[in-house]
Formats: C-alpha cells, sequence, structure tokens
C-alpha cells in the first residue's frame, strides 16, 4: 500500500481502486449476468460502501443458456405408468383441497372460539 491509500484509509476515506479490483468485480458480475454501473456510494466517515449493479438483456442471456429437454418416448414404461395414474392423483388432490375448505370454512375461528 502507498502512503497516499494508507492516510485514506486512516481517515476512513478511500479511492474504490484501493480497496477492491475492478477488473475482477467486472468479471465476477457478468458472471450473473450484472454489468457494473459506476454508481458507487462511499459515505465518509463511516464503513458503508454501496454498489449498483444492473442486469443486461436477460431475454438474450436466458435465450442462449437453455438446453434442450430431453424428450421422453410414450413407449417407456414409466412414463406411461405415470401419465396412467396422472388422473387419479389429479382428482385425489382436488377431492383434498375441498375437504380442506370445508374444515376451514366450516368452523369457527379461534377468537370466536374464545367468545363462546
Amino acid at each position: 500500500m502507498t502512503i497516499k491509500s494508507i492516510i485514506a484509509l486512516a481517515n476512513k476515506d478511500t479511492v474504490f481502486s484501493n480497496f477492491l479490483n475492478i477488473r475482477l468485480l467486472n468479471e465476477k458480475a457478468s458472471d450473473y449476468g450484472l454489468v457494473f454501473s459506476n454508481q458507487i456510494h462511499i459515505l465518509p466517515g463511516l464503513k458503508t460502501v454501496r454498489i449498483y449493479g444492473t442486469y443486461e438483456d436477460l431475454t438474450r442471456i436466458q435465450i442462449d443458456e437453455t438446453l434442450e429437454k430431453p424428450k421422453y418416448q410414450e413407449g417407456d414404461s414409466t412414463v406411461k405408468a405415470m401419465n396412467d395414474q396422472k388422473p387419479a392423483l389429479q382428482n385425489r388432490f382436488k377431492d383434498q383441497v375441498k375437504q380442506l375448505d370445508i374444515f376451514l370454512l366450516g368452523n369457527d375461528s379461534v377468537r370466536a372460539l374464545k367468545k363462546k
């Protein structure tokens, strides 16, 4: 560290590039689709640094990274068995939701029970 950076750190004021590697910050931000927008807030006398990043065009990034999903053949026995069970499980789920609604709406609330 240089004498200037030591003095700046002693006064709790510093230049951003003295304690963060800007190039590394840009590389890490680009891995997540962020662009370093250089909106930096350093509050003198406090240990607070706020760094703002902005998203790039996410639709372009997501289209590039989408992978083809494997297509299952209908002849596969496990897929066929699961497809056969699907309607029965959906009906069972609907029945359970109906019973839950009846229970929740049919019973008095805790407040109503306390008042009785």
